[in-house]
């Protein structure tokens, strides 16, 4: 081992020394994570006013257009000794009048108890009788950023298929059971595995600090003993 290495493995072992691996690790570490964004930042500003413009001409389509969507769905767990339920919210995201909104609702092998819509005028609302397993609702408008929160009583806390129209949008938009939960799951298991990989980041990175001090201080020691 020459004079020349072991001078600078003895400035290396030391606080100092130590600090700046440390910070040179962090910003290498840094600069990988984030290098995609980093060549794309150019790329983004030049085009800056393209996507405004953009932007602009899809809000100028959109205005003064009806667009009638699904909100929350809740299905909660069956209760033993009330009544169980399901709640479906439909809006209208648009910002012109949903005229003459039907709501199919298809409970499958579950039955209509009772229901409620809560949200529109009870004037504008009308529904079909309840006790089978079908139920369609009638309102006559739903107003602009306006929701529609049917609440159904049902012998079992299931649906089928639930389907809406409307005489201001074009088509129909459906959801299945099977669309629901896998939509539901796609929503909450990006953050769930997104908490565990900052856990077993955070461990990782305080096991490498702990290992590189450790290691720099026996280095340290045997080049004092030499």
């Amino acid at each position: 081992m020459t004079t020349e290495i072991k001078a600078l493995l003895k400035k290396i072992s030391t606080a100092k020394g130590i600090t700046v691996l440390l910070i040179v690790f962090f910003l290498s570490v840094f600069i990988w994570k984030n290098l995609n964004f980093l060549t794309q930042v150019s790329f983004t500003f030049k085009n800056e006013s393209a996507q405004s413009s953009s932007k602009q001409e899809t809000k100028n389509k959109n205005k003064g257009v009806a667009q009638m969507d699904f909100g929350n769905i809740f299905i909660p767990p069956s209760p033993k000794k009330l009544p169980a339920i399901v709640v479906f919210e439909i809006k209208n995201d648009g910002s012109a009048i949903a005229k003459n909104a039907r709501i199919n609702i298809d409970l499958g092998a579950s039955k209509v108890i009772g229901y409620e819509v809560i949200g529109p005028k009870q004037n504008d609302v009308s529904g079909s009788e309840i006790g089978s397993s079908m139920l369609n609702i009638d309102l006559k408008l739903i107003r602009p950023h306006e929701s529609a929160y049917i609440y159904i009583q049902v012998s079992t806390p299931t649906f089928k298929k639930v389907a809406i129209s409307s005489d201001s949008t074009a088509g129909v938009k459906d959801i299945t059971l099977g669309e629901y939960l896998e939509t539901g799951s796609d929503r909450s298991t990006p953050t769930f595995q997104g908490f565990l990989l900052f856990l077993l980041g955070g461990f990782i990175l305080t096991i490498s600090v702990y290992f590189t001090i450790v290691l720099l201080s026996k280095l340290n020691k045997l080049l004092k003993m030499e």
